[in-house]
C-alpha cells in the first residue's frame, strides 16, 4: 500500500511538469510514459473541474472505481491549486501555530494540529468535506477563546 500511494504522489507532482501516457504492463504494473514539457500547470494546478491525471487510470480508481483522490492531502493540494495555493496552505498552517504560540507562549497547539496533519497526510480525510469543516471550525473555535494567565 505504501509503495501505491508513492507511485502516486510521484506521479501527480510529474505530472505538473510533463505530460504523460498511462498503460499497465503483463503484470498489471501503471507504466508511465512521458511525453514533452509543460510549463503553464505548476504554478496554477489541474483545477477543480476534472480527475487528476495521475488518478484516472483504471488500476489507480478503486474497486468501485470512484477513488480519485491520492490520499495526501499536500499533494492534493499541489495538485489541484498548483504550487500558489500550496505556499497558502502550508502559511496558513503555519501562522496559525506563530498565533498561538504568541497567543499562549507554548506549542500546546501541535498536540491537536501535528496528529490531524499526520493523518492526512496518509488517508483521503482533508479531500472531503466533512473532516475540513470540523478541523477548521474547531481551530476557529480555540482561537477565539478568552485565555486567562
Amino acid at each position: 500500500m505504501a509503495d501505491w500511494r508513492l507511485q502516486i504522489w510521484q506521479d501527480v507532482i510529474r505530472d505538473l511538469f510533463w505530460n504523460a501516457n498511462y498503460s499497465t504492463n503483463a503484470k498489471g504494473t501503471v507504466i508511465r510514459q512521458q511525453t514533452n514539457f509543460r510549463s503553464d500547470i505548476f504554478y496554477k494546478g489541474f483545477g477543480y473541474n476534472d480527475i487528476l491525471p495521475a488518478m484516472r487510470f483504471s488500476e489507480r480508481s478503486g474497486t468501485d472505481g470512484t477513488n480519485e483522490n491520492p490520499h495526501n492531502f499536500l499533494i492534493y493540494t499541489l495538485g489541484r491549486g498548483g504550487l500558489v495555493q500550496f505556499i497558502l496552505v502550508c502559511m496558513f498552517h503555519l501562522s496559525l501555530i506563530i498565533y498561538f504560540y504568541r497567543r499562549d507562549k507554548n506549542f500546546e497547539i501541535l498536540l491537536f494540529i501535528l496528529p490531524i496533519l499526520m493523518t492526512s497526510f496518509f488517508d483521503a480525510s482533508m479531500e472531503s468535506v466533512r473532516f475540513p469543516f470540523i478541523y477548521y471550525s474547531f481551530l476557529a473555535i480555540i482561537s477565539n477563546m478568552n485565555v486567562d494567565k
